[in-house]
């Protein structure tokens, strides 16, 4: 479809930025010792973008419906509260289903203090990706500790948007 600018400034035949999503986790979740963990319960009504209607704030999962194939700009931080000193965290963008390949990986200070340092730590992750009708992406958080952290609601978030057809 050709892209037409009329004289008074007005765009017609671009899907620029469309479809779009961006949400705030509405309660921290617990996530599990040494694996990536899906986030969810990104439905925070003060805070939600879906345009195209193919993001499941729920679920934490942006679906491609059909004429939204392209190249996608997809954000996303996860934050994680109690980690004890030179712990590993790491967020990544899942694509459908799939464990992170690439991701952002962050490890709590050493404090030279023999008694445990609890630390807040987050990450943020940024990917182009190429989707196809049908495709999924998901934001995955990884927790270095031992025992199950609980994100920081307020400070975990996902969104994206489609850069070209």
């Amino acid at each position: 479809m050709p892209v037409t600018i009329n004289g008074d400034g007005t765009i017609t035949g671009a899907s620029i930025n469309s479809p779009a999503f961006f949400g705030i986790q509405d309660t921290d979740q617990s996530i599990p010792s040494l694996a990536f963990t899906k986030l969810t319960n990104f439905s925070t009504d003060v805070v939600n973008l879906n345009t195209g209607s193919s993001w499941d704030t729920t679920a934490g999962r942006f679906t491609v419906a059909s004429g939204q194939a392209g190249t996608y700009k997809i954000t996303g931080v996860g934050k994680l509260t109690g980690l004890r000193r030179q712990k590993t965290m790491r967020v990544g963008i899942s694509k459908n289903g799939a464990t992170p390949t690439l991701y952002m990986e962050e490890i709590t200070r050493h404090n030279n203090s023999s008694s445990a340092r609890f630390e807040t730590q987050s990450a943020p992750i940024i990917q182009i990706i190429t989707l196809a009708v049908g495709d999924y992406v998901e934001l995955m958080i990884y927790n270095g500790e031992t025992a199950a952290q609980d994100t920081a609601k307020e400070h975990t978030y996902f969104s994206g948007y489609r850069l070209s057809d």
